[in-house]
């Protein structure tokens, strides 16, 4: 529907500003990907484009975007928790053997 250098101008009957806000509140501006949300995956939504000059209403049905990098889906949860810029990991001979080392087990702090 979109190509290069066209311009949506209002979005269901609610015109868009140049710099991509709508009217939101009494006196407040909110950006116009607002309107898309409160659509449901389906649904109709006419948009007002311009292009080369001349404006034009299309009507178009929303889709869910797809992804472009796949969810890993079932994937087990990382063996290490990041909290303030930490991370706290599980102790194993491979993490010990990267930080100390191939003799690790004599390298390694002991208490």
């Amino acid at each position: 529907v979109m190509a290069e250098g066209t311009i949506l101008a209002s979005f269901d009957g609610v015109e868009i500003s140049n710099d991509g806000t709508v009217p939101f509140r009494h006196g407040e501006r909110i950006a116009f990907t607002y309107l898309i949300s409160q659509k449901y995956r389906g649904e109709q939504a006419t948009l007002k484009l311009i292009k080369n000059g001349k404006k034009t209403n299309v009507k178009v049905s929303l889709e869910v975007t797809r992804k472009l990098i796949q969810v890993q889906g079932q994937q087990p949860r990382p063996s290490y928790l990041i909290v303030a810029g930490l991370v706290f990991t599980t102790v194993s001979a491979a993490y010990l053997r990267s930080e100390y080392g191939k003799e690790y087990d004599y390298d390694a702090p002991v208490k």
